[in-house]
């Protein structure tokens, strides 16, 4: 973080700061206090509440640095960069996982907002061994679960007046859901109402180019809460203090050669 940070926004960050340390290796990121707490309850509670952490420190060691690294982005950005590479791709991938894990919706809308952009002009990025890796981080009701089921089923269907799976498509998927009860119940349970359709949704379309009931298919929002998609919201009142435009072409990128 550069040392010049706080005059470059003013003070209205303030000059109180947290540390916390990620992954195994404890990667240290500095961030303003009334930011991080602000924007994240899970962090609120933890440095204002009566826990180890109010000492103005933490340690996440299941997290990985670039993926706190993104979260920190969309923290000061209040949006996240677009890089159509296949680190950025995973990387969005592990930093909607862990919008999940602190329940942070507006940022776990906003990752998979660019989920749905990269797969809208990449051609195979959800496959049968991403979905089993989403399926084992996720909760039974994540819109990540959601969007690997439905993009799953639009890639067998692409084109196709067909609407259950050949006999090659069985034995590969097979080898995934065989120990993955519930992706292979979800699957089965979407591939029956597509049966009955005209055709079957694409699910990879970027957001922007959507009617507003289909902006939010993927998105959560905690109506209780007041909590309204991020495109219907007024300015962030921290708003972005600079721009990243790192869009690169996205080459050999294949899912499938991730470890389970």
């Amino acid at each position: 973080m550069p040392t010049d940070l706080p005059k470059i926004l003013g003070e209205s960050l303030g000059t109180e700061f947290v540390t916390v340390y990620v992954g195994p290796k404890r990667k240290e990121f500095i961030i303003h206090k009334i930011l991080i707490c602000t924007k994240a309850d899970y962090f609120s509670k933890a440095f204002r509440g009566g826990f180890l952490e109010s000492n103005g420190s933490m340690d996440l060691p299941e997290e990985t640095a670039s993926t706190f690294t993104l979260f920190v982005e969309w923290l000061y950005k209040s949006n996240l960069s677009e890089a159509h590479t296949r680190d950025h791709f995973i990387g969005l991938i592990n930093v909607y996982i862990f919008s999940e894990k602190i329940c942070l919706n507006d940022l776990g809308n906003r990752v998979i907002d660019r989920i749905r952009e990269i797969m809208d002009n990449i051609e195979k990025c959800m496959t049968p061994a991403l979905a089993c890796y989403i399926y084992a981080k996720t909760g039974d009701s994540s819109p990540l679960r959601k969007l690997c089921i439905h993009s799953l089923a639009y890639a067998l269907w692409e084109g196709k007046k067909r609407r259950i799976p050949s006999k090659e498509d069985l034995y590969k998927l097979s080898r995934y859901f065989g120990n993955h009860e519930e992706l292979f119940v979800d699957f089965f349970d979407y591939v029956g109402e597509c049966s009955a359709a005209e055709s079957t949704p694409n699910p990879h379309l970027c957001p922007l180019g959507l009617e507003p009931e289909r902006v939010c298919d993927f998105h959560r929002h905690n109506v209780q809460k007041g909590e309204k998609c991020h495109f219907d919201q007024e300015e962030d009142p921290f708003t972005s203090i600079w721009e990243i435009d790192d869009l690169e072409v996205f080459s050999d990128f294949d899912p499938d050669s991730m470890s389970d």
